[in-house]
């Protein structure tokens, strides 16, 4: 028969081609004649592509005999019931064979001993492409059964895996130890369903192997307690890679690897009965289970187990590890579990934790137990029932093995307990600037734990928003600080760890602040909203200044005034008379969270307003949408160059920074002239209009105004206003 597609080329110049089904060979793939021989003798041709045409080929055992045979489907391969050899296997020795596109059937039900799928050993074969089924034991095994050659370059691919007795794809060895170990052998793409125990990884030891993009579903049918859906924790393992894969519903962790170097990367887990991921030796007795482990950039959602089990990552008697870039939803036990367990002698060393999201955990956010030489920084925690971070070191009095850490620039929110919790007889722990807030306490050192860190509580569970009080008091934890208010302000509070703080202080509402008790100022802060102060805390107490944003003379408000039309210096000449009933609109800049409660201005020297009946002003948005009125002033008449000040109905806080205007609309005999500033009337025209008279003629009262007043006619005289 002709082949359906272009041969495979295994690094030879001329293949031959054969069928099963043509003669000499005469499989009959019938599914009941036993094709054994026929497909074996087909086998024997080295350098051949031994095809496989459609059709249930029953068969005791198949091997392959030759190197460079690519054996290729759609034919079914079935086992043969109380089969007692596994089905296919491709022996150590031959080279470059490969089994594609077929279907394994391993005609589970009808056996009665532990015969696997599909065994590859030898250097580069492999299986690509295949559907491996209703297996008694394993699916498929890349095997070092430790003769020459090794077993090496092996690897199966985008194989789909369905029903097995015990594993679904696994890197095996005869010894459990290095010296037969496959090496450099690849389990990529595949999709595994239904294994009675792990989905896929390593029984015994592997090295330099790599576990990539498979897709791992409901494990742990048969025996429940031991299904990873990943697994390989045999310390002798080395070289490691993990990467890409999708864990869904494993019946104990998601992955569980062990060995030295090792990368667990870019992978998901959902609703593993246990752990999402775990690093470590099995049993947890055997020396350090890894040195030289990255866990980064993976998903766990969902773990279960009871605690202390059921951490979304979890590295037991690991060095020289790196933790980053995770992110962890919803925990049964911790978020993440970095620990050294009772038996396995001295801590680990020299582990980094950055970077993480971790969130609804039900006990510790991050815990830190046992080890040395660690920083924990830049995670960020959002609710747990213990502890946003715990170092911890077993009970105080012993000798520390949790020492020399560093937790900052962590973000915890929701804590039940503890923001930070160091604990035991931890030592030489350096807490710093951390953001904790709906925390029970912030920061906790318990009795015989020891801190390197002068600002180790700088930890807060507070706005960085604080109103102005002739004391202010500063929550730890927050270096910039929003006040609010206008009490003038000569004292700041102090503690235990304030010592070298530096804080800066932006005026919202223009506070002011003047020496006072511990307050070093180079002269008083004028009020004056938008202002910033930075100070710095001595040992002793004492605020200094450090430094505050540059306020010119020529730019210095009136007292308790928050903004103006135009700086007061520049104030010089009178505009024309207003129209009477007409509003006349200026602009003016406000600051997001600035509150206005008055608008001012400043009369003429002569035409003062005679006959007077209506007087009132109006605080506008950029659309000349009217935001509140003031009273309306009555009087007969508003004597000339004075200040007048009417209130708003009701005060007004400015949602956003940005352009405003304020409009005043006098209804007299004679009106009044304004003090403003002479301008160039050739700019009068850009847009948008900054100053002129409305559209809207004919007011009276205030209430006369319409929602939005008509378009500014420009005009180049703007008069002096100032808010409070």
């Amino acid at each position: 028969m002709t082949p359906v597609e272009a041969p495979w080329q295994p690094g030879v110049a001329t293949r031959g081609f054969v069928d099963v089904k043509d003669a000499p060979y005469g499989a009959l793939g019938n599914g009941a004649s036993d094709d054994t021989t026929a497909i074996n003798n087909a086998l024997a041709n080295a350098n051949t592509d031994v095809y496989l045409p459609p059709g249930t080929y029953l068969v005791s055992a198949l091997t392959f005999s030759a190197s460079g045979v690519r054996f290729y489907g759609p034919g079914t391969i079935k086992h043969r019931a109380a089969a007692t050899n596994d089905c296919i296997t491709i022996p150590t020795t031959v080279t470059d064979c490969r089994i594609e596109r077929i279907t394994v059937d391993g005609n589970k039900a009808s056996q009665t001993g532990n015969v696997n799928g599909v065994v590859i050993q030898g250097v580069r074969n492999g299986i690509a492409n295949a559907t491996v089924k209703n297996i008694a034991w394993d699916a498929i095994v890349l095997y070092g059964n430790g003769t020459t050659p090794q077993t090496s370059h092996c690897y199966a691919t985008g194989c789909h895996v369905d029903t097995t007795g015990r594993e679904g794809i696994t890197l095996s060895c005869a010894s459990g130890t290095a010296t037969d170990a496959p090496l450099h052998c690849a389990i990529a793409g595949n999709h595994t369903n239904n294994t009675g125990s792990h989905g896929c990884g390593i029984v015994g030891v592997a090295l330099h192997a790599l576990i990539a993009d498979n897709i791992i579903s409901l494990p742990g049918q048969v025996p429940a307690n031991t299904a990873d859906g990943i697994t390989g924790y045999n310390p002798a393992n080395d070289h490691i890679t993990v990467v890409g894969n999708v864990i869904s519903n494993s019946a104990n962790h998601g992955i569980h690897v062990g060995g030295n170097h090792l990368v667990v990367t870019g992978n998901t887990v959902y609703s593993p009965a246990d752990e999402g991921i775990r690093v470590s030796a099995f049993p947890n007795s055997q020396p350090p289970a890894a040195k030289g482990a990255t866990i980064t950039g993976n998903a766990v959602y969902s773990t279960g187990g009871a605690p202390p089990s059921g951490a979304g990552i979890h590295l037991m008697n690991v060095s020289d590890a790196t933790v980053s870039g995770n992110s962890i939803d919803t925990t049964t036990g911790h978020g993440i579990n970095i620990e050294n367990d009772t038996t396995a002698g001295s801590a680990p060393t020299t582990i980094s934790i950055s970077g993480n999201t971790i969130s609804n955990i039900a006990q510790v956010g991050i815990r830190l137990y046992r080890i040395k030489q660690w920083s924990c920084s830049g995670n960020t925690i959002t609710t747990c029932g213990s502890n946003g971070i715990k170092a911890d070191d077993g009970s105080p009095g012993g000798a520390a093995q949790t020492d020399t850490g560093t937790i900052s620039s962590n973000t915890i929110n929701g804590a039940t307990t503890q923001g930070i919790l160091v604990a035991g007889s931890a030592q030489n722990i350096a807490v710093g600037t951390n953001a904790i807030r709906n925390s029970g306490t912030p920061v906790s050192f318990t009795s015989g734990a020891t801190n390197t860190n002068s600002c180790a509580a700088q930890n807060t569970d507070a706005s960085n928003t604080i109103a102005s009080a002739g004391t202010l008091s500063l929550p730890l934890g927050i270096d910039t600080f929003h006040v609010t208010g206008t009490t003038t302000i000569t004292a700041i509070n102090t503690g235990s760890g304030f010592g070298g703080r530096r804080v800066t202080l932006i005026m919202d509402n223009g506070a002011p602040v003047t020496n006072g008790s511990n307050l070093k100022l180079i002269r008083n802060l004028p009020s004056r909203a938008g202002i910033s102060l930075t100070l710095v805390c001595d040992t002793a107490g004492n605020w200094t200044e450090a430094a505050r944003t540059a306020t010119p003379i020529s730019q210095e408000l009136p007292t308790n005034a928050l903004a103006e039309t135009l700086p007061r210096i520049l104030v010089q000449n009178q505009s024309p008379a207003l129209a009477s009933g007409t509003p006349f609109i200026t602009a003016i800049e406000l600051k997001e969270g600035q509150t206005i409660s008055n608008i001012s201005y400043v009369s003429g020297t002569s035409n003062s307003g005679n006959n007077q009946t209506h007087l009132w002003f109006a605080l506008l948005d950029s659309s000349l949408n009217v935001l509140e009125l003031t009273s309306d002033d009555t009087n007969n008449a508003w004597n000339a160059g004075a200040v007048k000040t009417l209130p708003l109905a009701a005060s007004y806080t400015a949602p956003a920074d940005g352009l405003y205007y304020v409009a005043i609309c006098q209804v007299a005999t004679t009106t009044s002239q304004l003090r403003g500033f002479s301008g160039s009337s050739s700019t009068t025209q850009i847009v948008p209009i900054l100053n002129g008279a409305s559209a809207t003629t004919g007011l009276t009262t205030p209430g006369s105004a319409p929602a939005q007043l008509g378009a500014i006619t420009a005009a180049a005289n703007p008069p002096y206003a100032y808010l409070t």
